[in-house]
């Protein structure tokens, strides 16, 4: 069941409850918030994250969706990202994947962990596996994962795995 006010996007009531209460503990107790969107190509990844982004921060829009990690260091770093923003990361695989974790790129992207904390930010990273994803960012940064899949009937599904579940 999916639970809408006038200008925000549907969402199924448990997970609005859970983000409204990720929300809290961003805003008000000094921390960020990561988490990752994962499926296979044209599932709908980008569509759920940005659903989910307008509910976490009612001033997302477009310009805060990034497709490169030049682009995300850059909005990350941006006196104007204000406090409480979030950010998609559209396709992270290719700024933040395994095969790539020494390189320079990769090693900025985990030094921004701490502005992203400072500003009390929400990342959102769509990418097509969660398994490529970079241990650190897998492990230790993401909160949540949404695994989302096409069910039988062709209807988009997710299943949400918390910090100790996706580990």
């Amino acid at each position: 069941m999916t639970e809408q006010l006038e200008g925000e996007p549907p969402c199924d009531k448990m997970v609005k409850r859970m983000l409204l209460e990720v929300k809290e503990r961003v805003l008000h107790k000094d921390r960020d918030y990561v988490a990752v969107y994962d499926g296979e190509e044209g599932v709908g990844k980008s569509v759920l994250a940005m659903q989910h982004a307008k509910i976490l921060d009612p001033n997302f829009n477009v310009n805060n969706v990034v497709f490169s990690s030049d682009e995300f260091i850059k909005k990350i770093k941006d006196p104007k990202t204000e406090k409480g923003s979030c950010i998609v990361l559209d396709e992270a695989f290719n700024a933040a994947n395994s095969r790539s974790s020494l390189t320079q790129v990769n090693r900025s992207m985990i030094a921004l962990a701490t502005e992203m904390r400072q500003k009390n930010l929400f990342v959102l990273l769509v990418l097509p596996t969660f398994f490529d994803l970079d241990r650190y960012f897998a492990i230790w940064r993401c909160r949540a994962l949404f695994h989302v899949y096409f069910a039988p009937n062709e209807d988009r599904r997710y299943i949400i795995f918390d910090k100790e579940s996706k580990k």
